[in-house]
């Protein structure tokens, strides 16, 4: 993540509060995979907030009785079936993967930008592989024509695609078990959908769909360019890898509102919200949780609340 979100329009935020204030007494959440449910007259995510059942979660060890309390919670109800989780070749994210994946959530592993500088990018991958078994996806990096800092974590499309290439290969010959995820482009205005079409003429499309996904954060702004680069241009399925709001109040109207225009327009078959836990110490408002150390004294969000039944 590189950039926060812009809140809903005045207008958006009423309607939603309308629509929650109206259903809060049967509040029920869907529990498909699947995030973009519709209301019986076709409208989208107003009687009943849409979910989709993927989050961020960040290595903390802190942070594990918080952890394991809120994924049991979300489990329960049907809430939580996979998570994204950084990682990298120090195995800092080891224990974190190890909780997450022993509870019974799949993991995507998000491969830090600066593994992929390294001259032995083969070795890299075994190594992450050994690290991290029960990683059933690897995302090759995120937001790297943004992320700062710059002269350690970005590097240029071209670079970048050559790097991917070589990933995807050799994981064809050693690792076939793992599917791939390209690194996100930009959440927030112009530069993720140019940066989606430079990767697209750089080669993208030629990956095969079965086994390789398009990665894309998305929390505010114009969808439409995203949307006609998908639609007309790319060939291969999309997830959408980061998406939320800096703001408690307004967590469960981003769902309802943002949700169903992402999955439609962006084509996006998964939507992993931006975070379980953000911030160390002092945490963002784009937290589930906060104050996880003790289980006692953690708050949840009211989102995380809806979804747990929690209240």
């Amino acid at each position: 993540m590189s950039m926060a979100p812009a809140p809903l329009s005045r207008r958006e935020f009423v309607l939603v509060l309308a629509g929650f204030a109206a259903s809060c007494n049967n509040f029920s959440v869907p529990t498909s995979n699947s995030p973009i449910p519709l209301n019986a007259d076709g409208s989208a995510g107003i009687k009943s907030p849409p979910w989709s059942p993927y989050i961020v979660i960040h290595p903390d060890q802190s942070a594990f009785p918080g952890y394991e309390k809120a994924i049991k919670l979300l489990q329960s109800k049907g809430m939580l079936k996979g998570a994204r989780i950084e990682v990298s070749t120090d195995g800092g994210a080891v224990s974190t993967v190890n909780l997450v994946s022993r509870l019974g959530v799949e993991v995507v592993g998000l491969v830090s930008n600066s593994e992929l500088f390294r001259p032995d990018i083969e070795n890299m991958i075994d190594q992450i592989v050994w690290m991290y078994p029960s990683a059933s996806y690897l995302q090759i990096g995120n937001e790297l024509t943004t992320i700062i800092p710059k002269d350690q974590f970005q590097m240029s499309l071209e670079q970048y695609m050559v790097v991917f290439k070589r990933v995807f290969d050799y994981v064809q010959l050693r690792h076939p078990r793992l599917k791939l995820i390209t690194q996100s482009t930009l959440g927030s205005g112009e530069k993720g959908p140019e940066d989606l079409r430079a990767m697209i003429n750089l080669g993208l499309n030629k990956f095969p769909r079965e086994s390789v996904f398009v990665g894309i954060n998305f929390y505010d702004g114009e969808m439409n360019a995203y949307s006609s680069i998908i639609t007309n241009d790319l060939n291969l399925r999309v997830f959408v890898m980061e998406s939320g709001i800096e703001n408690w109040s307004q967590h469960i109207g981003y769902v309802q509102v943002r949700y169903p225009e992402t999955a439609t327009k962006l084509r996006a078959e998964r939507i992993y919200w931006y975070a379980l836990l953000d911030g160390i110490g002092v945490y963002t408002d784009h937290s589930l949780i906060k104050d996880p150390q003790d289980v006692l004294k953690m708050t949840m969000s009211p989102l995380m609340k809806s979804l747990t039944g929690e209240f």
